[in-house]
């Protein structure tokens, strides 16, 4: 691609960076972070924020100082496949529609079916990914399953209600747990855990104001969830290149499995029939736990704390988008498991412990 080419891109995905910041700001302001607001209407010109460069993958990305990265491979690898027979046969091809944009079956496979059969050129690609990548830059979380599910989820009820351009295709296994999950916890917590970076504001609204079992579904899927994610798909993202890179990623990407966090959501509700109420009225479900015997609360509380150090085990801590690529350091992942080791041995200390003290 010449820097004129590029040039022009920029200018034109700037043009509709702008206009998505301004909906985003619109739809979710009272969420977003402050700081975020005050650096998102400060902005003075969006292309600065946009690059189109090789980054190693076929994967767009936002990076922790606020800049879009779209990959230029996309643009070799389109330019050579439309050269293959039955390539742009079909101009208008399209994967959803009004009905069916937020919750489909399509799969990473659709999508790249949908790329040969419109004979995508990259100006389209970039465009039907920018929204999802608008999110990721007004603040939205990722690098996780459920945040990714969450970004893209919102991605999508966006591009129905203004009309605007999206995959409709990404992260379609993480979309529908999240939709799952908010007939549970409705959609002001997810929207609201979405835009919590650290996570203590929504972590208080959780425990604060819904019962202990719906405390635990919520940390229990966000483990399960992220043992499957990064060893399966995630951290194998800086292997898809190459002409094959579309495929190599959703072939990874079809090896996730989450029926075990589907088998969890299941038994919460088959336990809490009403379940759903927070999500038809947005309320909250108030912990009514009995707490009138001390002894046996602190014996939960400490069995409590025991779980939830196990699961860092499994947790490893969020990495910058910058180090999720292993560009930065290259032992970081080892690191993380010495500490996941650690947390493991203290856990079972405190199990110990607990047990003798029963």
């Amino acid at each position: 691609m010449s820097d004129k080419q590029k040039k022009e891109l920029i200018d034109e995905l700037a043009q509709q960076l702008e206009k998505y910041v301004s909906i985003i700001l619109k739809e979710y302001g009272d969420l977003i972070q402050l700081e975020d607001i005050i650096r998102l209407k400060n902005v003075k010109d969006f292309r600065d924020y946009i690059r189109i460069w090789d980054i190693g993958t076929i994967t767009s990305l936002v990076t922790s100082d606020h800049k879009i990265h779209f990959p230029e491979k996309a643009y070799e690898i389109l330019n050579k496949i439309k050269y293959i027979p039955g390539n742009g046969i079909n101009k208008k091809h399209q994967v959803y529609n009004d009905d069916n944009v937020v919750l489909n079956d399509n799969t990473f496979e659709t999508y790249i079916k949908h790329v040969f059969i419109k004979g995508m050129n990259a100006k389209e690609f970039y465009e039907e990914n920018l929204l999802h990548e608008s999110m990721h830059f007004c603040g939205s979380g990722g690098s996780s399953p459920l945040l990714e599910g969450l970004t893209e989820h919102r991605t999508r009820e966006l591009a129905k209600k203004y009309k605007l351009k999206t995959t409709g295709c990404g992260y379609p296994k993480e979309v529908k747990i999240v939709d799952e999950l908010q007939k549970i916890y409705g959609e002001k917590y997810m929207s609201l855990y979405l835009f919590d970076r650290g996570g203590k504001k929504s972590r208080e609204y959780l425990e604060n104001n819904y019962n202990q079992d719906a405390v635990e579904l919520f940390d229990n899927v966000i483990s399960l969830m992220e043992k499957q994610f990064h060893v399966k798909y995630f951290d194998r993202t800086s292997d898809f290149t190459g002409f094959l890179a579309p495929l190599k990623k959703a072939k990874a990407y079809s090896e996730l499995d989450y029926e075990v966090v589907y088998k969890l959501i299941d038994d919460y509700k088959s336990k809490h029939k009403n379940a759903s109420k927070n999500s038809n009225n947005d309320e909250l479900s108030v912990n009514t736990e009995d707490k009138s015997n001390n002894n046996q609360t602190n014996i939960i509380v400490q069995r409590k704390v025991l779980e939830d150090e196990k699961k860092q085990v499994y947790v490893l801590p969020r990495k910058s988008s910058v180090e999720k690529f292993g560009w930065k350091n290259i032992n970081e992942q080892e690191t993380y498991k010495k500490i996941a080791k650690k947390n493991r041995l203290i856990a079972e200390k405190k199990q110990i412990e607990l047990k003798n003290a029963q």
